[in-house]
């Protein structure tokens, strides 16, 4: 297991700083010979050195006792013994996405290193995701999205096998169809992992069934920074930058121009479900990136929006995300 604490603005920095403990225990003795018991802990941090560019580096410490019995391969015997390291690793995410929240174009680039600092067995690793988002059609929400991910880890010390627990395997999330871990490389009947990992994938999603007016916008409640569920500590947002106000509209920029709204009018809204209409009075528009025909509102302000009777399909819970509403300047 691992316990992980964060700490938001730390040093008031507007940054995050988390550090965690782990104790994890893979025992396969009983399958391939073998048992890998890790202890470890970790401190990082990430924010943005320049626009849209992120640098998230992470210091990394770890104990790991790898044990053998006698039904394990030679290549696994080679490895048993305790091993020390202390990795600096980091990642570079540079983001040209249109939007975070569902984006319809643009790309965004990661590139991660570990890089071995104290290591008895020296593993460098280092792995390129690239993906790119495109709308497929000028009536409909359907977006497709290409993917690639890469990932290679070489011992420095090019006599030395890589161990088995910092070898690369396939994520599942891009590889579905197979049992989970049991693609690539084996070693006998065991799914040892391998130095390279290469993956392409494409998907889109399917098209929303809620269907909007050019005049209509799905609205959803949020929380903001000094609110827990509805229990309202302070009138400031500091994820969103709004101060001493709670009855705020987010709308995309260009809704705005459309609608003939600028920053800080005061608006009306009016959701309409199924022939009902409900009202909420007095809202000033903020400016935010939120795709189009989106706007968000703070709840409980606008909990009177939302209609009894629109349900989620599963949960049952009222549709607090999904509210369709018109919006008006007072």
């Amino acid at each position: 297991g691992e316990f992980i604490y964060s700490k938001p603005n730390f040093a008031y920095t507007d940054n995050t700083l988390n550090t965690s403990i782990r104790s994890i225990d893979s025992d396969f003795l009983s399958l391939y010979g073998y048992e890998s018991r890790e202890y470890g802990a970790s401190i990082r941090t990430s924010f943005e050195q320049y626009e849209k560019l992120f640098f998230s580096p992470k210091l990394d410490f770890n104990l790991e006792d790898l044990s053998t019995n006698s039904t394990a391969s030679s290549s696994i015997k080679k490895q048993e013994g305790t091993y020390k390291d202390i990795y600096f690793n980091y990642g570079l995410n540079y983001d040209l996405r249109n939007s975070r929240y569902k984006p319809s174009s643009g790309n965004k680039t990661a590139f991660y290193q570990g890089l071995p600092h104290v290591s008895d067995s020296k593993e460098l690793s280092n792995t390129l995701i690239f993906t790119q988002y495109k709308k497929l059609s000028k009536t409909s929400d359907m977006i497709g999205k290409a993917n690639i991910y890469l990932k290679a880890v070489k011992s420095i010390d090019s006599d030395s096998d890589v161990r088995i627990s910092k070898r690369a395997k396939m994520p599942y999330n891009r590889l579905r169809g197979f049992a989970k871990g049991k693609v690539g490389p084996k070693d006998g009947t065991d799914y040892v992992g391998g130095n390279y990992v290469t993956t392409i994938n494409f998907s889109t999603n399917l098209p929303s069934d809620i269907i909007l007016d050019n005049n209509q916008f799905m609205m959803m409640t949020i929380r903001t920074h000094d609110q827990y569920n509805t229990t309202i500590y302070g009138l400031d947002d500091r994820y969103r930058g709004i101060l001493n106000e709670r009855r705020v509209i987010f709308m995309n920029p260009d809704d705005m121009k459309e609608q003939g709204l600028s920053k800080l009018d005061k608006v009306d809204l009016t959701s309409h479900f199924q022939g009902e209409k409900r009202e909420a009075i007095g809202f000033l528009v903020i400016p935010y990136s939120i795709p189009k025909q989106c706007t968000a509102t703070y709840f409980p302000e606008t909990n009177v929006l939302v209609p009894l009777k629109n349900k989620a399909r599963i949960s049952n819970t009222p549709a607090s995300k999904t509210v369709t509403i018109t919006i008006k300047k007072q």
